[in-house]
């Protein structure tokens, strides 16, 4: 799954604690505006990212991040999400 690469393990930095709890927090984003996502990204010590606004996709980098969160916002409501 998408959230494979974002639980937790000894050593691990990585911010979910399980698969159900990773996918319950990106489906938790869908439908919110850009601010109350940051606000949900940062209080759970996840960086957001905006990579389409309004169908133009943002220049991004494909180096992979493991506490970061993948935005794709139209009319300033989140769309998409994934981890990386």
């Amino acid at each position: 799954t998408m959230c494979s690469d974002h639980i937790k393990s000894a050593g691990s930095e990585a911010p979910f604690d399980s698969a159900n709890q990773c996918s319950q927090f990106l489906d938790s984003l869908i439908g919110l505006s850009e601010e109350q996502a940051t606000t949900k990204a940062e209080d759970n010590d996840l960086v957001l990212r905006v990579i389409q606004r309004d169908g133009e996709d943002l220049p991004a980098t494909m180096n992979f991040v493991s506490n970061r969160v993948n935005i794709s916002i139209a009319d300033d409501k989140i769309t998409k999400v994934t981890l990386g």
